[in-house]
């Protein structure tokens, strides 16, 4: 069982953080002839054609994998976990709770700042790529955006989209703490340390991230009615048969 922390004490922690993160901030420049994550977190690793390619094409694809995956933590943050928040912040049965809508805009605070971290990251990694764009490989069609903004209106009666935040956050947590945890990969050698170093600062945020979420599921699925429950429990259940299949 979770112990999860009062969001009186998120908002404290997440304050405490905020501030003293400006501090950690520093400004490095990334090693090209290293590596950007472990090998094991880059899909064409678990196929039989990884081994055939080359020391440089592998370099090459691990640093692109690495921007990827900024990529996937900025779309969350930006067009996922902000603008849900922003609407679940007025919800009367987050309104009610004490501290939690405090916990929710100083969430947003953190996922802004996060995005402007990864934003200038890539752009460090690959100028020539992002010079001119934030996405290159997280792209959604037209009538997808529509969609998935549309379907973003009411977080709280959809929740399966709470859920959907607090997976990916644990995702985020799993990648950056092996990051952290062990500096080598397997074939490439010892992680580019700036790299690493913006992930660790992503890091002490997120794990605050995942307790809130757990508080705003408790607000809006746990108390919402049998067949809403229902829904949402059907199009999380499609949703993770989808991330299946792209991770």
């Amino acid at each position: 069982m979770y112990n999860i922390p009062s969001p009186s004490e998120i908002k404290k922690k997440s304050l405490k953080l905020f501030n003293s993160s400006k501090k950690d901030i520093v400004d490095e420049t990334i090693d090209k002839s290293k590596p950007f994550v472990h090998e094991h977190f880059t899909l064409l690793y678990y196929t039989p054609y990884y081994e055939k390619l080359s020391y440089e094409q592998k370099l090459k694809y691990n640093q692109l994998c690495g921007v990827m995956i900024n990529e996937l933590f900025m779309f969350l943050e930006e067009s996922l976990i902000n603008k849900s928040l922003i609407k679940l912040k007025h919800h009367p049965d987050i309104v009610d709770i004490t501290d939690l809508s405090d916990c929710i805009t100083g969430m947003i605070k953190e996922e802004e700042k996060h995005h402007k971290l990864f934003k200038k990251l890539n752009r460090i990694c690959f100028p020539e790529i992002y010079q001119n764009s934030v996405y290159n490989f997280i792209l959604l069609k037209p009538w997808e955006k529509k969609l998935f903004n549309a379907s973003l209106n009411y977080p709280a009666t959809m929740s399966f989209f709470i859920w959907l935040i607090l997976t990916l956050e644990e995702f985020s947590l799993t990648f950056s703490t092996a990051l952290l945890k062990n500096k080598n990969t397997e074939n490439l050698g010892e992680l580019d340390h700036y790299f690493t170093h913006i992930h660790a600062l992503h890091l002490r945020d997120e794990i605050n991230h995942t307790y809130l979420d757990m508080h705003l599921i408790n607000a809006c699925f746990v108390a919402s009615n049998p067949i809403l429950k229902k829904v949402n429990t059907i199009l999380f259940k499609n949703i993770l048969k989808l991330e299946g299949t792209l991770f």
